[in-house]
């Protein structure tokens, strides 16, 4: 029989006592701790958090708040898919080692 390496002896070792359902929920828990934390981050970092009605009828200038509205949602949706891997990984190697 092979015997295997000290980190890889390690890893099996976690591996097989642990649920797999278990990791599965670490991953998710992650993943949404991690996307709405990376988020608004984003949104404190470039002061884009606020919450304003419009202040205008004039069409020129609601449709600027349309385009900068999309351009906030497309800047949420890319850094909290990044927050989410970034969490889920984090949330999986905290589940094999720690818990």
């Amino acid at each position: 029989q092979l015997e295997l390496c000290g980190i890889a002896t390690a890893f099996y070792n976690l591996y097989e006592t642990k649920r797999p359902e278990a990791e599965m929920v670490a991953i998710i828990i992650g993943g949404v701790t991690g996307g709405v934390l990376f988020a608004l981050v984003t949104f404190l970092v470039r002061r884009d958090l606020v919450f304003r009605m419009p202040k205008a009828l004039d069409p020129e200038y609601r449709h600027r708040e349309v385009v900068s509205c999309g351009v906030m949602m497309e800047i949420g949706m890319k850094s909290g898919s990044v927050g989410a891997v970034i969490g889920g990984i984090v949330g999986l190697l905290l589940h094999l080692f720690v818990f």
